[in-house]
């Protein structure tokens, strides 16, 4: 039997410069806006922390599957 309900599955991008949610299903459609947060300055853990929890309560319908992406340096 195959299921109609697709999860939804929050997904975060940490930038160096901003941070950015949406909410997609798994073939990867847009089911939400895109939001999107400055990076603290400076970016402690804790401040990152207070920047995402702010953000997450516009994204309170989604399923436990989470995808993210940070930042790295480029040499």
């Amino acid at each position: 039997m195959v299921s109609n309900t697709s999860k939804r599955i929050l997904s975060i991008d940490i930038g160096g410069t901003g941070i950015k949610m949406i909410t997609v299903d798994e073939s990867a459609k847009l089911l939400t806006e895109r939001t999107r947060a400055i990076t603290p300055r400076p970016a402690t853990p804790s401040s990152m922390l207070n920047e995402i929890k702010k953000m997450l309560l516009k994204y309170q319908n989604f399923d436990l599957d989470i995808n993210g992406s940070f930042a790295a340096v480029n040499s």
